[in-house]
């Protein structure tokens, strides 16, 4: 089997272009082993790029431990860029996912690295909770922006309890689906920094739906304007919310490391 290796932002995925071939069997197996860091190519996902009637390519992603994700902001740059450069398509290209049909625009490219701007699609605002936990009540802001996400605002992003509240809040039964937990510290009104636990993942180095999910976050509550750049440990992205009925959009990275193969059929 045959893929390739990118990253958004830090955030990494082997992408197996089933464009070119048969889609692989088993995709849960297969991306617990094929993302396993000191066994396997390692990434936080694995993206199966198949073909679709309606759309350039659909995406399919699976979360390192083997459950399937919606959809993922950083994923989805770097399938467009692996379409660009690979199948000849437009620099706009529409992408199908589990979320919808997304569109993309590759903004510069320079062989294997490229700049994309995504839609990552509208918000669904599900309000704030607060939840109790072990260590006391947690403050969130619920929302979907392709995945689930709850925003937690903190004065200090350095210290925020990521790897230990994360996964407590990951699968809280206020979750029923799983979520993704954004911790967030505004710098001001036009920037953010950002520290994500990722659900079936763990601790990224950037989550696009998340960094979404916080720009949004930051303008239901009034703490930033509608369009923000937020800092994640793997680089910075670009986010706009230009109203409330829009689509959130998502510009970064997007790099093809290398390519190789796997021993699976």
């Amino acid at each position: 089997m045959r893929f390739l290796k990118v990253e958004g932002a830090g955030n990494d995925f082997v992408c197996v272009d089933a464009l070119r071939g048969d889609a692989p069997g088993d995709p849960a197996p297969l991306a617990r082993a094929v993302c396993d860091r000191q066994r396997g190519v390692g990434a936080d996902g694995l993206l199966i790029l198949e073909r679709d009637a309606t759309s350039d390519a659909r995406m399919v992603v699976w979360n390192a431990d083997g459950s399937r994700s919606d959809m993922c902001g950083n994923a989805l740059r770097c399938v467009a860029l692996v379409l660009v450069r690979d199948h000849g398509c437009d620099r706009a290209c529409v992408v199908a996912t589990d979320s919808g049909p997304l569109a993309s625009e590759v903004v510069t490219i320079d062989g294997d690295v490229a700049t994309v701007r995504t839609s990552v699609g509208s918000p669904e605002d599900l309000g704030t909770h607060t939840i109790n936990i072990d260590g006391g009540p947690v403050h969130v802001q619920a929302l979907r922006v392709g995945n689930p996400v709850c925003v937690v605002w903190t004065d200090q992003v350095d210290d925020a309890p990521v790897t230990t509240v994360g996964p407590t809040l990951e699968v809280h039964e206020a979750f029923p689906d799983g979520t993704n937990v954004a911790f967030a510290e505004v710098v001001d009104r036009g920037r953010i920094r950002q520290r994500t636990w990722e659900r079936g993942c763990g601790e990224t180095l950037a989550c696009g739906t998340g960094a979404s999910a916080v720009c949004v976050a930051g303008v239901l509550s009034g703490r930033t304007d509608r369009e923000v750049s937020i800092t994640l440990p793997g680089g910075a992205l670009a986010l706009g919310w230009p109203s409330d009925d829009a689509a959130v959009s998502l510009t970064g990275s997007a790099r093809i490391v290398f390519e190789g193969s796997w021993p699976w059929r």
